[in-house]
């Protein structure tokens, strides 16, 4: 199976791709400049990534987002950790 990995990582996709190995996953990096969304939420922020770049690939694709939530500033700085 092929899938779309939206990133201009290519760390990101070598990453993946060890994750997958032994897989039948054949991990395709595609370069898109993604708009970030401004959100508290990662979930919300992956979801808009994944949907924008489907919408350029027109085939399975992966987005990824992340955040970094520290419990003693009460989740700061959360997904704006960019």
């Amino acid at each position: 199976m092929k899938v779309y990995f939206a990133t201009n990582n290519p760390g990101k996709v070598q990453s993946l791709q060890r994750d997958l190995a032994g897989l039948d996953v054949e991990i395709i990096q595609t370069a898109l400049d993604i708009p970030e969304l401004r959100s508290a939420d990662v979930q919300k922020v992956a979801m808009k990534k994944v949907v924008f770049a489907f919408g350029w690939v027109k085939k399975p694709v992966l987005a990824q987002d992340s955040g970094f939530f520290i419990n003693s500033l009460s989740g700061f700085p959360g997904a704006y950790v960019n």
